[in-house]
């Protein structure tokens, strides 16, 4: 239903904890501590978060990017800016 929707162009939200949902929108947006910590495809948020392992999956980025919580994290956004 919802991709149907989304293939009809009408705009879908969808709110998830689970990345193999996840993983089925078009655009991700990763919250951390009410902050956007990645943005993008998911193909994308995976190459940035984890650069050298082809064999991740939106999952082990997902971790990858919360792990940063108690640091200063680099904010990823695939348009190319960069914050902190």
């Amino acid at each position: 239903f919802i991709g149907t929707l989304a293939g009809q162009g009408v705009t879908v939200f969808v709110t998830t904890h689970y990345m193999d949902e996840a993983q089925h929108c078009e655009r991700i947006v990763m919250l951390n501590e009410g902050c956007i910590v990645a943005q993008g495809s998911a193909g994308e948020i995976i190459r940035e978060a984890l650069p050298g392992r082809p064999d991740a999956d939106l999952e082990d980025a997902f971790v990858e990017m919360m792990g940063r919580s108690g640091k200063v994290a680099k904010q990823i956004d695939i348009g190319g800016r960069e914050s902190w």
